[in-house]
């Protein structure tokens, strides 16, 4: 397949409207909007999408978000860039670690992402995973509380970006 060229800018406002759109798709959803802290949860992902868009020279980056249980869900971002190796896979959301895959990256970064990452997810009660993907790359999967607040719209815009107040 032709490679195609995208600034990380779009890549990340596609990502977040993918997630968003996702996320009004459920039908176990209508009529509600979830709470959390749009501020932690969208640190999280543009920290996980940086990661991807950094080390993904080729191929492609897969958002996915899915509902694991009537209470949590996930946002799992899946790169086709080097992965990890193994054994850097119990490290990577520790402050300051750069794995072999960010050797040749070294420069770009002081390895605080995924540790930032890992923390915004836990502040919202949930748990953040690494782990390679089947082919290759990197898959970062955040489970986070599904909080539902009833009489509201199906999704709140305030959820992941766009910043515009409920009506």
């Amino acid at each position: 397949p032709r490679a195609a060229h995208a600034h990380p800018d779009t890549m990340h406002r596609d990502a977040l409207n993918s997630v968003r759109t996702n996320l009004a798709q459920w039908g176990t959803l209508e009529h509600s909007t979830i709470e959390t802290d749009p501020v932690r949860l969208r640190q999280a992902l543009v920290n996980v999408l940086g990661n991807a868009v950094k080390f993904t020279e080729r191929g492609s980056i897969v958002v996915r978000v899915a509902q694991c249980s009537a209470s949590m869900f996930s946002i799992t971002v899946t790169d086709s860039g080097p992965g990890f190796d193994e054994s850097d896979l119990l490290h990577v959301f520790e402050p300051f670690v750069q794995s072999a895959r960010t050797a040749t990256r070294a420069s770009e970064g002081v390895g605080l992402g995924l540790a930032i990452v890992e923390r915004c997810v836990r502040l919202l009660g949930g748990t953040a995973h690494a782990r390679n993907a089947q082919e290759r790359g990197a898959a970062i999967e955040m489970i986070v509380p599904l909080r539902r607040m009833n009489s509201a719209p199906v999704c709140d815009n305030r959820l992941i970006g766009n910043a515009q107040p409920r009506k």
